[in-house]
């Protein structure tokens, strides 16, 4: 963290809102996420707000049981932190069967900054079971309209959904919300809580990433770090069936066995 950002930490609460500066804005992509846009023309935090403050109740599911099967490989990354160090799970492929192909469409939209790990955990799902899961990703159809359509495309295919964008706000969510309306289908809402260090880090070791590149990893998640609203306790209990903050490693590992086994 810069001198600047822990300087704002210390202030009180009457500092004026956070900006972004014209060399920050001027030095990301020129074709940014429509998310990371949006956050810059909607900054409305307080300086003195931490960036990385947490909550790690959950008013939605419990955490799905770890499971003895889970095969995991022993490398540590010593520049990560030590929580969410390890690899993600290993699932092979699940066949359809009668068991598995009974589900009713439901969505799960993820909430994180970028390389928080949400395209990791939405491919184990698609990877294991292609016919039951689709991931909507904005970084690759471009823009909001294009999602929505994917989404409704899916869901007419009677798959579950995954809405794999930061969704750093009430206002972004409300869309995905008003389509599950729509639709009639239930929301589970997944929060990655990983720290904003680790996701640059992530970020700048992606290589030929659609919208973030390496040199402007820092910025662009510094941008939506500074956005970043996690759903209020109303939004949690009003708009999920259920709500879930994953704090480490092994927390994501059960929420994709989780899903693998939910029917609806």
């Amino acid at each position: 963290m810069s001198s600047e950002e822990g300087s704002h930490q210390q202030e009180g609460s009457n500092d004026p809102p956070a900006t972004i500066t014209n060399d920050e804005a001027a030095a990301v992509d020129p074709n940014p996420l429509m998310e990371v846009q949006a956050a810059m023309e909607s900054m409305q935090l307080s300086s003195s707000r931490k960036e990385d403050d947490v909550t790690d109740e959950n008013d939605g599911w419990e955490a799905a049981p770890t499971k003895n099967s889970k095969k995991r490989r022993n490398k540590r990354n010593q520049n990560s932190s030590p929580q969410w160090s390890s690899p993600p799970i290993m699932v092979e492929p699940i066949p359809p069967t009668p068991q598995t192909t009974n589900f009713s469409p439901f969505m799960i939209l993820l909430i994180g900054l970028p390389g928080s790990g949400k395209s990791t955990f939405s491919n184990l799902l698609v990877e294991a079971m292609p016919y039951k899961f689709a991931r909507i990703n904005q970084d690759q159809l471009g823009t909001r309209q294009k999602c929505i359509k994917a989404a409704n495309e899916a869901l007419d295919d009677n798959k579950c959904i995954i809405l794999d964008r930061c969704n750093f706000d009430s206002a972004q969510r409300s869309t995905w919300f008003d389509l599950a309306k729509k639709r009639k289908i239930p929301v589970y809402g997944l929060a990655l809580q990983v720290p904003k260090l680790l996701c640059i880090q992530r970020c700048q070791g992606r290589g030929n990433h659609e919208t973030v590149a390496a040199k402007d990893a820092a910025k662009v998640v510094n941008i939506v770090a500074r956005g970043f609203q996690l759903p209020s306790k109303e939004e949690q209990q009003g708009k999920f069936r259920s709500y879930l903050t994953l704090l480490n490693s092994s927390m994501l590992d059960d929420a994709v066995i989780h899903f693998l086994n939910q029917s609806g």
